[in-house]
């Protein structure tokens, strides 16, 4: 329902989940960085940006004949850029590109597994 209590659980909860991996930071990055990817993170899972090109759908019309999208490869979602995850978590362009980027998907995998877990639980109990 993602009401204030239920935001403020969501958002521990992220944030505990990012810890756990013990991300390295550097000593110019701030000591909030972790918290604000996973607060990131957290974001794109619950409501990932449709592209605007094909409309969250992953493919376009071309004259007669649907083709994968080229703006987001098919996936309907357009992806945050380095430059705005930078400005996010306050971090260079370059260690948002080198370092960050990858422990964002590492983020949304996780996130990814946990919800294909609660999918299934749901379906077991709907079941039984």
């Amino acid at each position: 329902s993602l009401d204030n209590s239920s935001k403020t659980e969501l958002n521990w909860l992220a944030i505990q989940a990012a810890r756990k991996h013990n991300f390295k930071r550097t000593e110019s990055e701030s000591k909030r960085v972790i918290d604000l990817l996973a607060l990131v993170a957290l974001r794109l899972a619950i409501s990932p940006n449709k592209c605007p090109r094909c409309k969250g759908v992953g493919v376009i019309k071309s004259k007669s004949e649907y083709i994968t999208c080229p703006s987001c490869n098919g996936e309907g979602i357009k992806k945050l850029s380095v430059m705005n995850l930078s400005k996010v978590i306050n971090v260079s362009e370059w260690r948002a590109r080198k370092i960050w980027q990858q422990r964002l998907t590492i983020l949304l995998s996780d996130y990814a597994i946990m919800e294909s877990d609660i999918q299934d639980s749901i379906y077991r109990g709907l079941r039984e």
